[in-house]
């Protein structure tokens, strides 16, 4: 049972002893509208991830409010998973529970001038909570108090559902940010947040996106705006809440960068102020020690002397790139105050750099290390800490703080902020009229985290389930990845004998040898998108002694020569006799040899001038060994030859070597199963390659060298070499034995591919595989039609396919047909029976004991109403389909680009056949089974069969060269000139947390108008 938290509730106050204790009280909204707040539940626990290789056996529940906090007061939920909440901690009074979000804006109005404007949204402020937004505050931390505030004046909508399915939840909220001067009221910003909520996953993604809706006619140049993320965590154990927390700022890798955003640079903002300053220039000072440097952010800068607003150019100018103001007259002994960006730059060259691709990562441990929370940003931010507590309700200036200044454990209160421009002006490149801003919030069990300041002997590391949740969002797998399918996968099935109980008993292990090679060892066995191998018994998955739990139950060797494997059972876990081991495992396609070949022989000859030593395929020559790829390579000198001769009188032992290199390379060779590939390497004789050199006064000659090279497939499977460099280094020695009238020589032949930055010898690669090619039961001919092109696409890009099969069994014209969804709630075939209460899809462990069904790699062709594995998929892709009956929103059908920026705007509602224009979804997603499922769906049969034209004639190529992280494209159809040959375009590009363009015409950046 789930170790629930009690939601704790002030029923009454019976007795009030004084109008003191009366104002002692914290103070609370009693009065918030239960509609404002929503609690979403996980499903983990009761899912069907047997795979997956962390804890399954509970599940995380969100919590949140219409204004974007974390926290539901009604059910006492904010993050809440094995009965912690660090957000809305029962141990903690509600006005005590900040999360939230604070916002700072500075911009020119034509007619008021500066203007400053800022609101935050944090649940509560330390003496109340909830409420609606107070406007027309003036101070932040003054009264009135409350959990909503602004300087101007806000409106929240109320929550949106887009989407709550049995296995996804999105939902969207809308913050209405406007500026007020006496009666006048317009609209600056809006800020609005899209919650996506996996719910088998133990973190929830938010894409916030802060977009200008002020006027453009009474704007005067950019708005300047900081926006941040902030909270308590209460995370620890009672009763003092405390933890250990750690900020790791751009040092984690993300495949997402510029390309994916419309701020194409990290800037900061910065605050000087001198209360007494002389003088007409001043120099800004830059970052200092931070990697922040000149030239200011153009028309960043807000000047004020003696708190009155200065007009660039009339009151002062001001140099970009050196920072230095010029007033037009000189101060003396005035407040000035100037707020300020900066760019960040480079260490060396002192120039912007621009978004990296890294995201930051705060991490927070439980001071009884029960659980890990973490808040994971991208784009990298701007200022960051981990104990903001003094900037609770304020913006960030010049701040980073990796750990907690006082020392740990301690309560984080966890900031992270960006700082950015926003302008409807096409003249600015670097930034536009949007900026999204992405947090992942997750909790999980504690496994191998670390903290420094733990103390001596500890340093700072990411949990590794924390390292596999957000793996799956900032370097997902994706269509790149799916193109170049890279492994195959297997099962193994092993039935323990009597005797290996008994070897057991005698301290014997069981050793099982797998059937493929060469088998893939993931030296961090719960690697996301890795393919580690899986091994069950008794229904549950089993740890390798690699793994991050102690008690393990076996551990995979894999041989280095062969690439052969075995599972190692010690004898203390060898289950009882009858009992059997599945396994579950992935084998290498590729391979680069570094080695290199040697040939030696000595030889002598009866002393003449010249002396000719010729070898026609001698057998000292003849080299044949066989790879970890099962490919057999022989090396065969088919004959050299050379002269030794003396140029005058030679002494007793005179010696001499030639030595010198032969330089061969080529690509891309491709060797078929049926043939093996006879190189003729080096082909070199008389006349066409010559090579001669002396030395006390003896003279070497080679004539000829020939060297073949026979390359043979492994059994059944093609090899592709796509890169061979045969160096052959050549030493051959001749000494002069005076005693007994001899030429003694050594010829020393060295095959190497020195000169690489690798020295490679090769690189092959035998095809990848997709182990399954699923249409739909139900579906029409026109899916199989398109499945059999896709295939034929993957076929010419030298990727196997394994199996066909079914979505669900065909009982009437097909019952031994494989199928790979699992029949959840009856024994009948229809469709509901694969559906269990939830409406979750399962897929099937294997078929028949000989190929692997749950983590294998596999194509489904078909809409989610055709393809019962599509509508699986449908729950995790970036693309998907809209049911209305599972939305608040829409009302229609259709196909929503998720983290598009204007994703409602892009929604494309179903068409039909008769419509001048189709579309279809090309997407991918590998989920926490270590399932990989590719997709190609359209809204109607025929937008499915010209996808998958698409994909066979055209796109597969285009998406070898796509950008890392991009999981779904969206394609436009268009029938309208010639529907027998219609045309495409590619409308989105989408990833786990944005979009992109591609070639400059493909999908595209889409801000919300």
């Amino acid at each position: 049972m789930k170790n629930r938290k009690k939601v704790v509730s002030i029923i009454s106050i019976a007795i009030i002893l004084s109008a003191f204790m009366i104002a002692m009280l914290p103070k609370g909204s009693a009065t918030d509208p239960t509609h404002w707040y929503m609690t979403v539940n996980g499903v983990l626990d009761s899912d069907y991830y047997a795979l997956y290789p962390f804890e399954k056996d509970d599940y995380l529940t969100i919590g949140f409010s219409k204004y974007g906090e974390f926290i539901d007061p009604n059910t006492g939920t904010g993050l809440n998973y094995s009965g912690r909440d660090p957000f809305a901690n029962e141990g903690v009074n509600m006005q005590y529970w900040l999360n939230g979000w604070v916002i700072d804006v500075r911009y020119v109005h034509r007619s008021y001038g500066a203007r400053h404007l800022w609101a935050f949204a944090m649940f509560a402020d330390m003496v109340s909570y909830g409420g609606e937004w107070i406007n027309g505050a003036t101070d932040p931390y003054g009264a009135p108090h409350g959990g909503r505030k602004t300087n101007g004046a806000a409106e929240t909508e109320n929550i949106t559902v887009l989407y709550n399915g049995p296995r996804r939840f999105v939902a969207m909220i809308t913050t209405h940010l406007n500026d007020t001067e006496a009666d006048a009221t317009w609209p600056v910003l809006d800020i609005t947040f899209t919650i996506i909520f996996n719910k088998v996953k133990k973190q929830v993604i938010v894409l916030k996106d802060i977009k200008l809706t002020i006027d453009s006619k009474i704007l005067e140049g950019p708005v300047d705006v900081q926006f941040g993320d902030r909270g308590e965590w209460d995370l620890g154990p009672a009763p003092d809440w405390k933890s250990y927390a750690h900020f790791y700022h751009q040092e984690l890798h993300t495949c997402y960068g510029a390309d994916w955003h419309l701020s194409k640079n990290i800037t900061r903002e910065f605050y000087y102020h001198n209360s007494s300053f002389s003088g007409k220039t001043l120099q800004l000072p830059d970052g200092g020690a931070e990697p922040y440097g000149f030239p200011v952010v153009d028309r960043s800068e807000y000047v004020f002397v003696n708190d009155v607003w200065q007009k660039r150019g009339e009151d002062y100018t001001i140099d970009y790139d050196t920072g230095v103001i010029t007033f037009a007259q000189t101060l003396s002994s005035d407040d000035v105050k100037v707020y300020y960006k900066l760019y960040k730059i480079d260490r060396e060259t002192r120039k912007p750099i621009a978004l990296p691709h890294s995201y930051d990562l705060a991490q927070v441990i439980a001071s009884d290390f029960a659980v890990v929370g973490y808040a994971a940003f991208w784009p990298t931010l701007s200022d960051y800490a981990v104990y903001g507590w003094d900037y609770s309700l304020e913006p960030l200036y010049n701040v980073s703080q990796p750990d907690v200044p006082t020392g740990e454990p301690e309560i984080p209160f966890i900031i992270g902020e960006w700082d950015f421009m926003l302008d409807y002006g096409i003249d600015t490149p670097h930034w536009d009229r949007q900026f999204r801003g992405v947090t992942v919030y997750g909790l999980v069990d504690y496994h191998d985290a670390d903290d420094a300041d733990v103390g001596a002997g500890h340093l700072n590391k990411i949990d590794a389930e924390v390292a596999y949740q957000l793996a799956e969002i900032f370097n997902p797998w994706d269509l790149y990845k799916a193109v170049h399918k890279d492994t195959r996968r297997w099962v193994q099935f092993y039935t323990v004998t009597a005797t290996d109980e008994n070897n057991a008993a005698l301290g014997i292990p069981l050793n099982i040898t797998l059937e493929h090679s060469p088998v893939r060892k993931v030296a961090i066995w719960e690697s996301y998108c890795r393919f580690s191998e899986r091994v069950l018994w008794n229904g549950e998955l089993k740890y390798p002694l690699r793994s991050v739990y102690t008690n393990y139950d076996y551990e995979l060797y894999v041989n280095a020569t062969t690439g052969v494997g075995h599972i190692w059972i010690p004898a203390s876990k060898v289950p009882s006799a009858g009992t059997v081991i599945k396994i579950l495992y992935s084998t290498d396609t590729s391979y680069t040899n570094y080695g290199n070949i040697s040939f030696t022989h000595s030889d002598y000859k009866a002393f003449t001038a010249p002396a000719t030593f010729s070898y026609l395929d001698p057998t000292w020559g003849d080299s044949v060994f066989t790879d970890y790829l099962g490919v057999t390579y022989r090396f065969n000198v088919d004959y050299f030859k050379f002269i030794v001769s003396n140029a005058s009188v030679i002494r007793d032992g005179a010696n001499y070597s030639l030595t010198g290199t032969s330089d061969w390379w080529a690509e891309d060779i491709k060797v078929f199963k049926e043939n093996p590939a006879v190189i003729k390497v080096y082909w070199l004789g008389t006349g066409r390659w010559i090579a001669t050199g002396s030395g006390n006064n003896i003279n070497i000659t080679i004539t000829g060298f020939e060297l073949t090279l026979t390359i043979t497939p492994p059994e059944k499977t093609d090899v592709h070499i796509d890169w061979i460099h045969i160096d052959a280094d050549y030493n051959v020695t001749a000494l002069y034995d005076a005693t007994h009238g001899y030429w003694n020589v050594t010829i020393e032949l060295n095959i190497n591919g020195h000169g690489l930055k690798h020295n490679q010898l090769y690189t092959e690669h035998i095809p990848g595989r997709y182990e399954w090619t699923i249409v739909g039961r139900d579906s029409r001919a026109v899916d199989s039609a398109g499945a059999a092109m896709v295939t034929a696409a993957f076929k010419n890009k030298q990727i196997e396919i394994g199996l066909s099969g079914l979505d669900m069994q065909d009982t009437l014209y097909g019952p031994s047909i494989p199928w790979i969804a699992c029949n959840l709630t009856g024994t009948t075939d229809n469709r509901a029976n694969y559906n269990d209460a939830l409406g979750r899809e399962a897929l099937r462990d294997d078929w028949c004991h000989t190929w692997p069904v749950s983590s294998s790699n596999l194509i489904a062709v078909g809409g989610p109403a055709a393809n019962l594995i599509t509508e699986y998929f449908n729950e995790f892709t970036e693309a998907f389909m809209i049911n209305p009956s599972l939305s608040d929103y829409f009302t229609a059908y259709g196909i929503l680009p998720l983290t598009c920026w204007d994703k409602l705007g892009h929604f494309i509602e179903g068409n039909t056949i008769n419509d001048p224009y189709g579309y279809a979804v090309i997407t991918t997603y590998k989920d926490i089974n270590g399932t990989v499922g590719f997709l190609i769906w359209g809204w109607t049969g025929q937008d499915t069969y010209y996808a998958c034209k698409f994909f066979h004639e055209e796109i597969i190529y285009e998406l070898q060269d796509f950008p890392l992280c991009a999981t779904s494209i969206i394609l436009e159809i268009d029938y309208s000139v010639d529907p027998k040959h219609p045309s495409f375009s590619v409308v989105e590009v989408l990833g786990t947390i944005s979009e992109t363009t591609v070639e400059l015409v493909k999908g595209g950046m889409h801000p919300d108008p």
